[in-house]
Protein backbone atom coordinates (compact mmCIF):
# COMPACT_ATOMS: atom_id res chain seq x y z
CA UNK A 1 0.00 0.00 0.00
CA UNK A 2 3.52 2.47 -0.03
CA UNK A 3 2.39 5.09 -2.26
CA UNK A 4 6.34 4.73 -3.21
CA UNK A 5 5.16 1.35 -5.20
CA UNK A 6 2.24 2.77 -6.85
CA UNK A 7 2.12 5.20 -10.04
CA UNK A 8 -1.58 6.63 -9.45
CA UNK A 9 -3.45 6.81 -6.19
CA UNK A 10 -5.18 4.65 -4.67
CA UNK A 11 -8.98 5.12 -5.58
CA UNK A 12 -11.19 4.03 -2.22
CA UNK A 13 -13.63 2.81 -5.31
CA UNK A 14 -11.04 0.61 -6.09
CA UNK A 15 -9.76 -0.90 -2.88
CA UNK A 16 -13.01 -2.03 -1.63
CA UNK A 17 -12.85 -3.77 -5.34
CA UNK A 18 -9.81 -5.73 -4.43
CA UNK A 19 -10.84 -6.30 -0.91
CA UNK A 20 -14.46 -8.33 -1.67
CA UNK A 21 -13.64 -8.85 -5.64
CA UNK A 22 -17.42 -9.43 -6.81
CA UNK A 23 -18.85 -6.72 -4.69
CA UNK A 24 -19.77 -3.15 -6.18
CA UNK A 25 -20.16 0.72 -4.88
CA UNK A 26 -23.55 1.59 -3.55
CA UNK A 27 -25.89 3.41 -1.60
CA UNK A 28 -24.64 7.11 -0.50
CA UNK A 29 -21.21 6.32 -2.00
CA UNK A 30 -22.31 5.73 -5.28
CA UNK A 31 -25.25 8.53 -4.94
CA UNK A 32 -22.45 10.71 -4.14
CA UNK A 33 -20.09 9.93 -6.63
CA UNK A 34 -22.99 10.67 -9.78
CA UNK A 35 -23.85 13.82 -7.83
CA UNK A 36 -27.51 12.64 -6.91
CA UNK A 37 -27.00 14.10 -2.71
CA UNK A 38 -24.43 16.73 -2.19
CA UNK A 39 -22.97 15.55 0.86
CA UNK A 40 -19.53 13.81 0.95
CA UNK A 41 -19.40 10.64 2.28
CA UNK A 42 -16.74 9.08 3.96
CA UNK A 43 -17.86 5.79 3.66
CA UNK A 44 -17.63 3.07 1.14
CA UNK A 45 -20.42 0.72 1.47
CA UNK A 46 -20.50 -2.10 -1.34
CA UNK A 47 -23.20 -4.90 -1.72
CA UNK A 48 -21.65 -8.26 -1.75
CA UNK A 49 -23.96 -11.25 -2.80
CA UNK A 50 -23.60 -14.04 -0.22
CA UNK A 51 -21.11 -14.38 2.73
CA UNK A 52 -21.80 -12.13 5.74
CA UNK A 53 -21.99 -8.34 6.13
CA UNK A 54 -18.84 -7.00 7.28
CA UNK A 55 -17.16 -3.83 7.94
CA UNK A 56 -13.05 -2.99 7.96
CA UNK A 57 -11.74 0.30 9.09
CA UNK A 58 -8.07 1.77 8.53
CA UNK A 59 -6.55 4.88 10.02
CA UNK A 60 -5.30 5.62 6.32
CA UNK A 61 -7.31 4.16 3.85
CA UNK A 62 -10.93 4.95 5.61
CA UNK A 63 -13.89 2.62 6.20
CA UNK A 64 -15.04 0.20 4.32
CA UNK A 65 -18.67 -1.93 4.36
CA UNK A 66 -19.85 -5.03 2.46
CA UNK A 67 -23.30 -5.31 2.88
CA UNK A 68 -25.16 -9.10 2.14
CA UNK A 69 -27.64 -9.02 -0.10
CA UNK A 70 -30.25 -11.30 -2.42
CA UNK A 71 -31.42 -10.79 -5.89
CA UNK A 72 -33.19 -12.87 -8.34
CA UNK A 73 -30.73 -15.21 -10.23
CA UNK A 74 -28.08 -13.60 -12.54
CA UNK A 75 -29.58 -10.09 -11.74
CA UNK A 76 -27.22 -8.89 -8.98
CA UNK A 77 -24.85 -6.90 -11.33
CA UNK A 78 -27.89 -5.29 -13.32
CA UNK A 79 -27.45 -1.71 -13.38
CA UNK A 80 -24.13 -1.84 -12.25
CA UNK A 81 -21.22 -0.47 -14.53
CA UNK A 82 -17.57 -0.59 -14.75
CA UNK A 83 -15.91 2.94 -13.99
CA UNK A 84 -12.21 3.65 -14.96
CA UNK A 85 -10.83 5.69 -11.64
CA UNK A 86 -7.56 7.01 -11.95
CA UNK A 87 -6.80 4.28 -14.56
CA UNK A 88 -8.10 1.56 -12.40
CA UNK A 89 -11.66 0.04 -12.70
CA UNK A 90 -14.17 -0.51 -10.19
CA UNK A 91 -18.02 -1.88 -10.06
CA UNK A 92 -20.24 1.08 -8.99
CA UNK A 93 -24.46 0.68 -9.15
CA UNK A 94 -25.98 3.30 -11.45
CA UNK A 95 -27.79 5.86 -9.68
CA UNK A 96 -31.43 4.16 -9.41
CA UNK A 97 -29.55 0.97 -8.53
CA UNK A 98 -28.07 2.69 -5.89
CA UNK A 99 -30.78 4.42 -4.46
CA UNK A 100 -33.29 0.72 -4.53
CA UNK A 101 -30.40 -0.59 -2.37
CA UNK A 102 -30.80 1.97 0.05
CA UNK A 103 -34.51 0.86 -0.20
CA UNK A 104 -33.33 -2.67 0.27
CA UNK A 105 -30.70 -2.08 3.49
CA UNK A 106 -32.90 0.29 5.22
CA UNK A 107 -36.32 -1.30 4.72
CA UNK A 108 -37.98 1.82 3.30
CA UNK A 109 -41.11 2.42 2.27
CA UNK A 110 -42.41 4.69 -0.54
CA UNK A 111 -43.26 8.11 1.22
CA UNK A 112 -43.07 10.01 -2.10
CA UNK A 113 -40.87 11.92 -4.44
CA UNK A 114 -40.85 14.76 -1.31
CA UNK A 115 -38.64 12.24 0.74
CA UNK A 116 -36.28 11.35 -1.78
CA UNK A 117 -36.06 15.52 -2.57
CA UNK A 118 -36.62 16.55 1.19
CA UNK A 119 -35.81 14.17 3.39
CA UNK A 120 -33.41 11.93 1.39
CA UNK A 121 -31.84 15.07 -0.23
CA UNK A 122 -31.78 13.09 -3.93
CA UNK A 123 -31.37 15.80 -6.85
CA UNK A 124 -34.74 16.81 -8.27
CA UNK A 125 -33.17 17.16 -11.69
CA UNK A 126 -31.34 13.74 -11.09
CA UNK A 127 -34.63 11.69 -10.14
CA UNK A 128 -36.36 12.92 -13.08
CA UNK A 129 -34.17 11.61 -14.88
CA UNK A 130 -34.77 8.02 -14.29
CA UNK A 131 -36.69 6.13 -17.12
CA UNK A 132 -39.57 3.90 -17.14
CA UNK A 133 -37.05 1.67 -19.14
CA UNK A 134 -34.58 1.85 -15.84
CA UNK A 135 -37.26 1.28 -13.25
CA UNK A 136 -38.30 -1.99 -15.56
CA UNK A 137 -34.42 -3.49 -15.37
CA UNK A 138 -34.33 -3.25 -11.82
CA UNK A 139 -37.82 -5.06 -11.32
CA UNK A 140 -36.23 -7.82 -12.11
CA UNK A 141 -33.62 -7.89 -9.48
CA UNK A 142 -35.17 -7.46 -6.51
CA UNK A 143 -37.23 -10.45 -4.46
CA UNK A 144 -39.06 -7.99 -1.60
CA UNK A 145 -42.68 -7.29 -2.22
CA UNK A 146 -41.09 -3.37 -0.38
CA UNK A 147 -38.19 -2.84 -3.17
CA UNK A 148 -41.09 -3.74 -5.87
CA UNK A 149 -44.16 -0.95 -3.91
CA UNK A 150 -41.27 1.45 -4.59
CA UNK A 151 -40.41 0.89 -8.15
CA UNK A 152 -44.00 0.83 -8.91
CA UNK A 153 -45.18 3.76 -6.85
CA UNK A 154 -41.56 5.94 -8.29
CA UNK A 155 -42.79 4.77 -11.86
CA UNK A 156 -46.55 6.07 -11.29
CA UNK A 157 -44.90 9.61 -9.32
CA UNK A 158 -43.05 10.15 -11.98
CA UNK A 159 -45.44 9.40 -14.43
CA UNK A 160 -43.77 6.84 -16.01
Amino acid sequence: MNPVYRKQPLHPFVLAQQMLPGSYVSAESALGFHGWIPESVHTVLSMAHGGKSVTYQHAQLGKFEFRRMTTHTGYFLQSVARHELQHQAALVAEPLRALLDLVYLRKLEWQGLGFLTSGMRIDEQQLRSVTGLDITRLQDVYKGRREQAFLTEMQRSLGL
